[in-house]
């Protein structure tokens, strides 16, 4: 039995009538193993030694991925910085989280805002947009998800947004390659 807590994988063949069943497939379960001592233990890695939970954005591929006991939960289309106002490379992490945030800068909303750098300047958010008179809202871009325009932040949909947003809490890494 594991030594420490975390999660392992366990690969196996079925056999039935002394018949090896799908060789060929990798099946495996992963389990989560804890110390029963410890209650209120926070799982903090995975089988790859890797955080629990974590996102991965790939500019090239203008893709955000959100790994869970590294599995991939989420892969949603992207919007990052256009030439000049690239989005910055690097290991970040979620700062901060803001239902709807206001940029005095660019005059725009952005609901589901999580800062990715301590000044706030760079974070994952839904496509920005402008509050109508009628209570409606005016979206920029959402024909440019997959396509580098924004200022530098990385633009998901509505919909998305609100799902990463769900998912992620303050303090998980934001891992973000060309």
């Amino acid at each position: 039995a594991p030594q420490k807590s975390g999660v392992y994988r366990e690969f196996f063949t079925p056999t039935i009538n002394n018949v090896k069943w799908l060789e060929d497939k990798d099946i495996y379960w992963d389990i989560e193993v804890r110390d029963p001592s410890k209650i209120d233990e926070d799982l903090k890695v995975t089988l790859s030694g890797g955080p629990v939970k974590y996102i991965n954005l790939k500019l090239g591929a203008q893709r955000l991925y959100a790994y869970e006991n590294g599995l991939l939960k989420y892969e949603f289309v992207t919007s990052t910085g256009k030439q000049g106002m690239d989005t910055p490379t690097g290991t970040f992490q979620i700062y901060n989280k803001i239902d709807t945030a206001y940029s005095k800068l660019y005059d725009l909303y952005m609901d589901n805002w999580m800062a990715i750098t301590s000044d706030g300047l760079y974070g994952i958010h839904s496509l920005p947009y402008w509050p109508l008179k009628n209570g409606g809202k005016l979206y920029e871009g959402e024909d440019h998800l997959g396509t580098k325009v924004s200022n530098g932040c990385i633009r998901l949909s509505v919909k998305e947004s609100k799902i990463i947003y769900d998912w992620a809490e303050v303090g998980i890494p934001v891992i973000i390659e060309n």
